[in-house]
């Protein structure tokens, strides 16, 4: 059970889905003051204004919401320092400046998705397990002026099963991260944790994942593709060129059978859908072709020019 004294004021800054997990477990234990959130732009076939997923729950909640072109104006940082908070989290938000991070009591802290210092950046859950890492976790930490690099106040560590995907990883964070987040806060403001320098000669990186990451190299080994295809999924999906064709592959397996062949072709065998890779082949469960929808990989062959071969 939590204390009854033990109440924060807190700005929250946050955009995607993954941090309203966050934002709705802190509201129910402590004071949310303000919502700092991305402009609303233009999404989908109208070019309708869209607001983040932050921002909608907020507005639910009848929570300030602040949404700042710029970090640095003299109005911005007057509205945090008028709310009066003890401490800013921050989850899935952009860089902030220095002036901005100091102006809560206890500072700023930062929920960032792997074990810091390894995976700095954009694209942790997606970098780790396209390395084929078997462990992460998430890393509560103080922010400063660098990108992932402030003091680690605390570390859950969690598994990355060798078939789950980024999807998955991600909504396993989503639901353990919460209630992590809470536990470090209550020791934060009791003075209970040390707050431990990270060790810079151990980092690794994680920068944003952009289109031209997600083409598959059938030249590669099977374990790598399958490690590309896993992380990629359910989006933006990992993606190949096959007699013209542009497509997305949701999920794939090691192949059951021995198989050589030109990297990067198809074949069908006792109804199930195989690419070849450098050092043998992979089954490709589901694929999305362009302009249809999802599909597994025997439809994919009933429409399209693939090879068959009796194994």
């Amino acid at each position: 059970m939590w204390p009854n004294p033990f109440k924060l004021r807190i700005i929250f800054m946050g955009s995607p889905e993954f941090a309203v997990h966050f934002l709705a477990e802190l509201q129910k234990r402590h004071e949310v003051v303000t919502v700092v959130t991305a402009p609303d732009k233009p999404a989908g076939r109208g070019h309708g204004m869209q607001m983040t997923a932050v921002k909608r729950w907020a507005l639910e909640k009848g929570l300030t919401v602040l949404q700042p072109a710029s970090l640095k104006t003299r109005y911005f940082k007057e509205e945090l320092r008028a709310s009066g908070a003890d401490v800013a989290v921050v989850v899935a938000f952009r860089i902030l400046p220095l002036a901005v991070l100091d102006i809560p009591r206890l500072g700023s802290v930062n929920v960032h998705a792997s074990l810091l210092p390894q995976y700095r950046g954009a694209a942790p859950i997606q970098r780790a397990i396209m390395a084929g890492e078997s462990l992460t976790g998430l890393t509560v930490f103080q922010l400063n002026s660098g990108v992932d690099t402030g003091c680690v106040l605390g570390q859950l560590p969690i598994p990355i099963p060798s078939e789950m995907t980024g999807g998955e990883l991600h909504d396993v964070m989503a639901r353990q991260g919460p209630p992590f987040l809470l536990s470090v806060l209550e020791d934060y403001e009791n003075g209970k944790l040390s707050c431990l320098p990270q060790d810079d000669s151990k980092a690794s990186f994680a920068p944003k994942i952009f289109r031209e990451d997600c083409r598959i190299d059938w030249g590669t080994g099977a374990k790598t593709v399958l490690n590309q295809i896993r992380a990629l999924s359910p989006y933006p999906c990992a993606w190949f060129v096959w007699n013209d064709f542009e497509i997305k592959i949701i999920t794939a397996r090691p192949a059951s059978l021995p198989c050589e062949g030109m990297p990067g072709s198809l074949f069908i065998a006792n109804k199930r859908l195989y690419a070849f890779c450098a050092d043998g082949c992979i089954e490709l469960l589901r694929i999305k072709p362009p302009g249809k929808q999802v599909m597994d990989g025997h439809s994919f062959a009933n429409g399209y020019p693939v090879e068959r071969r009796i194994i």
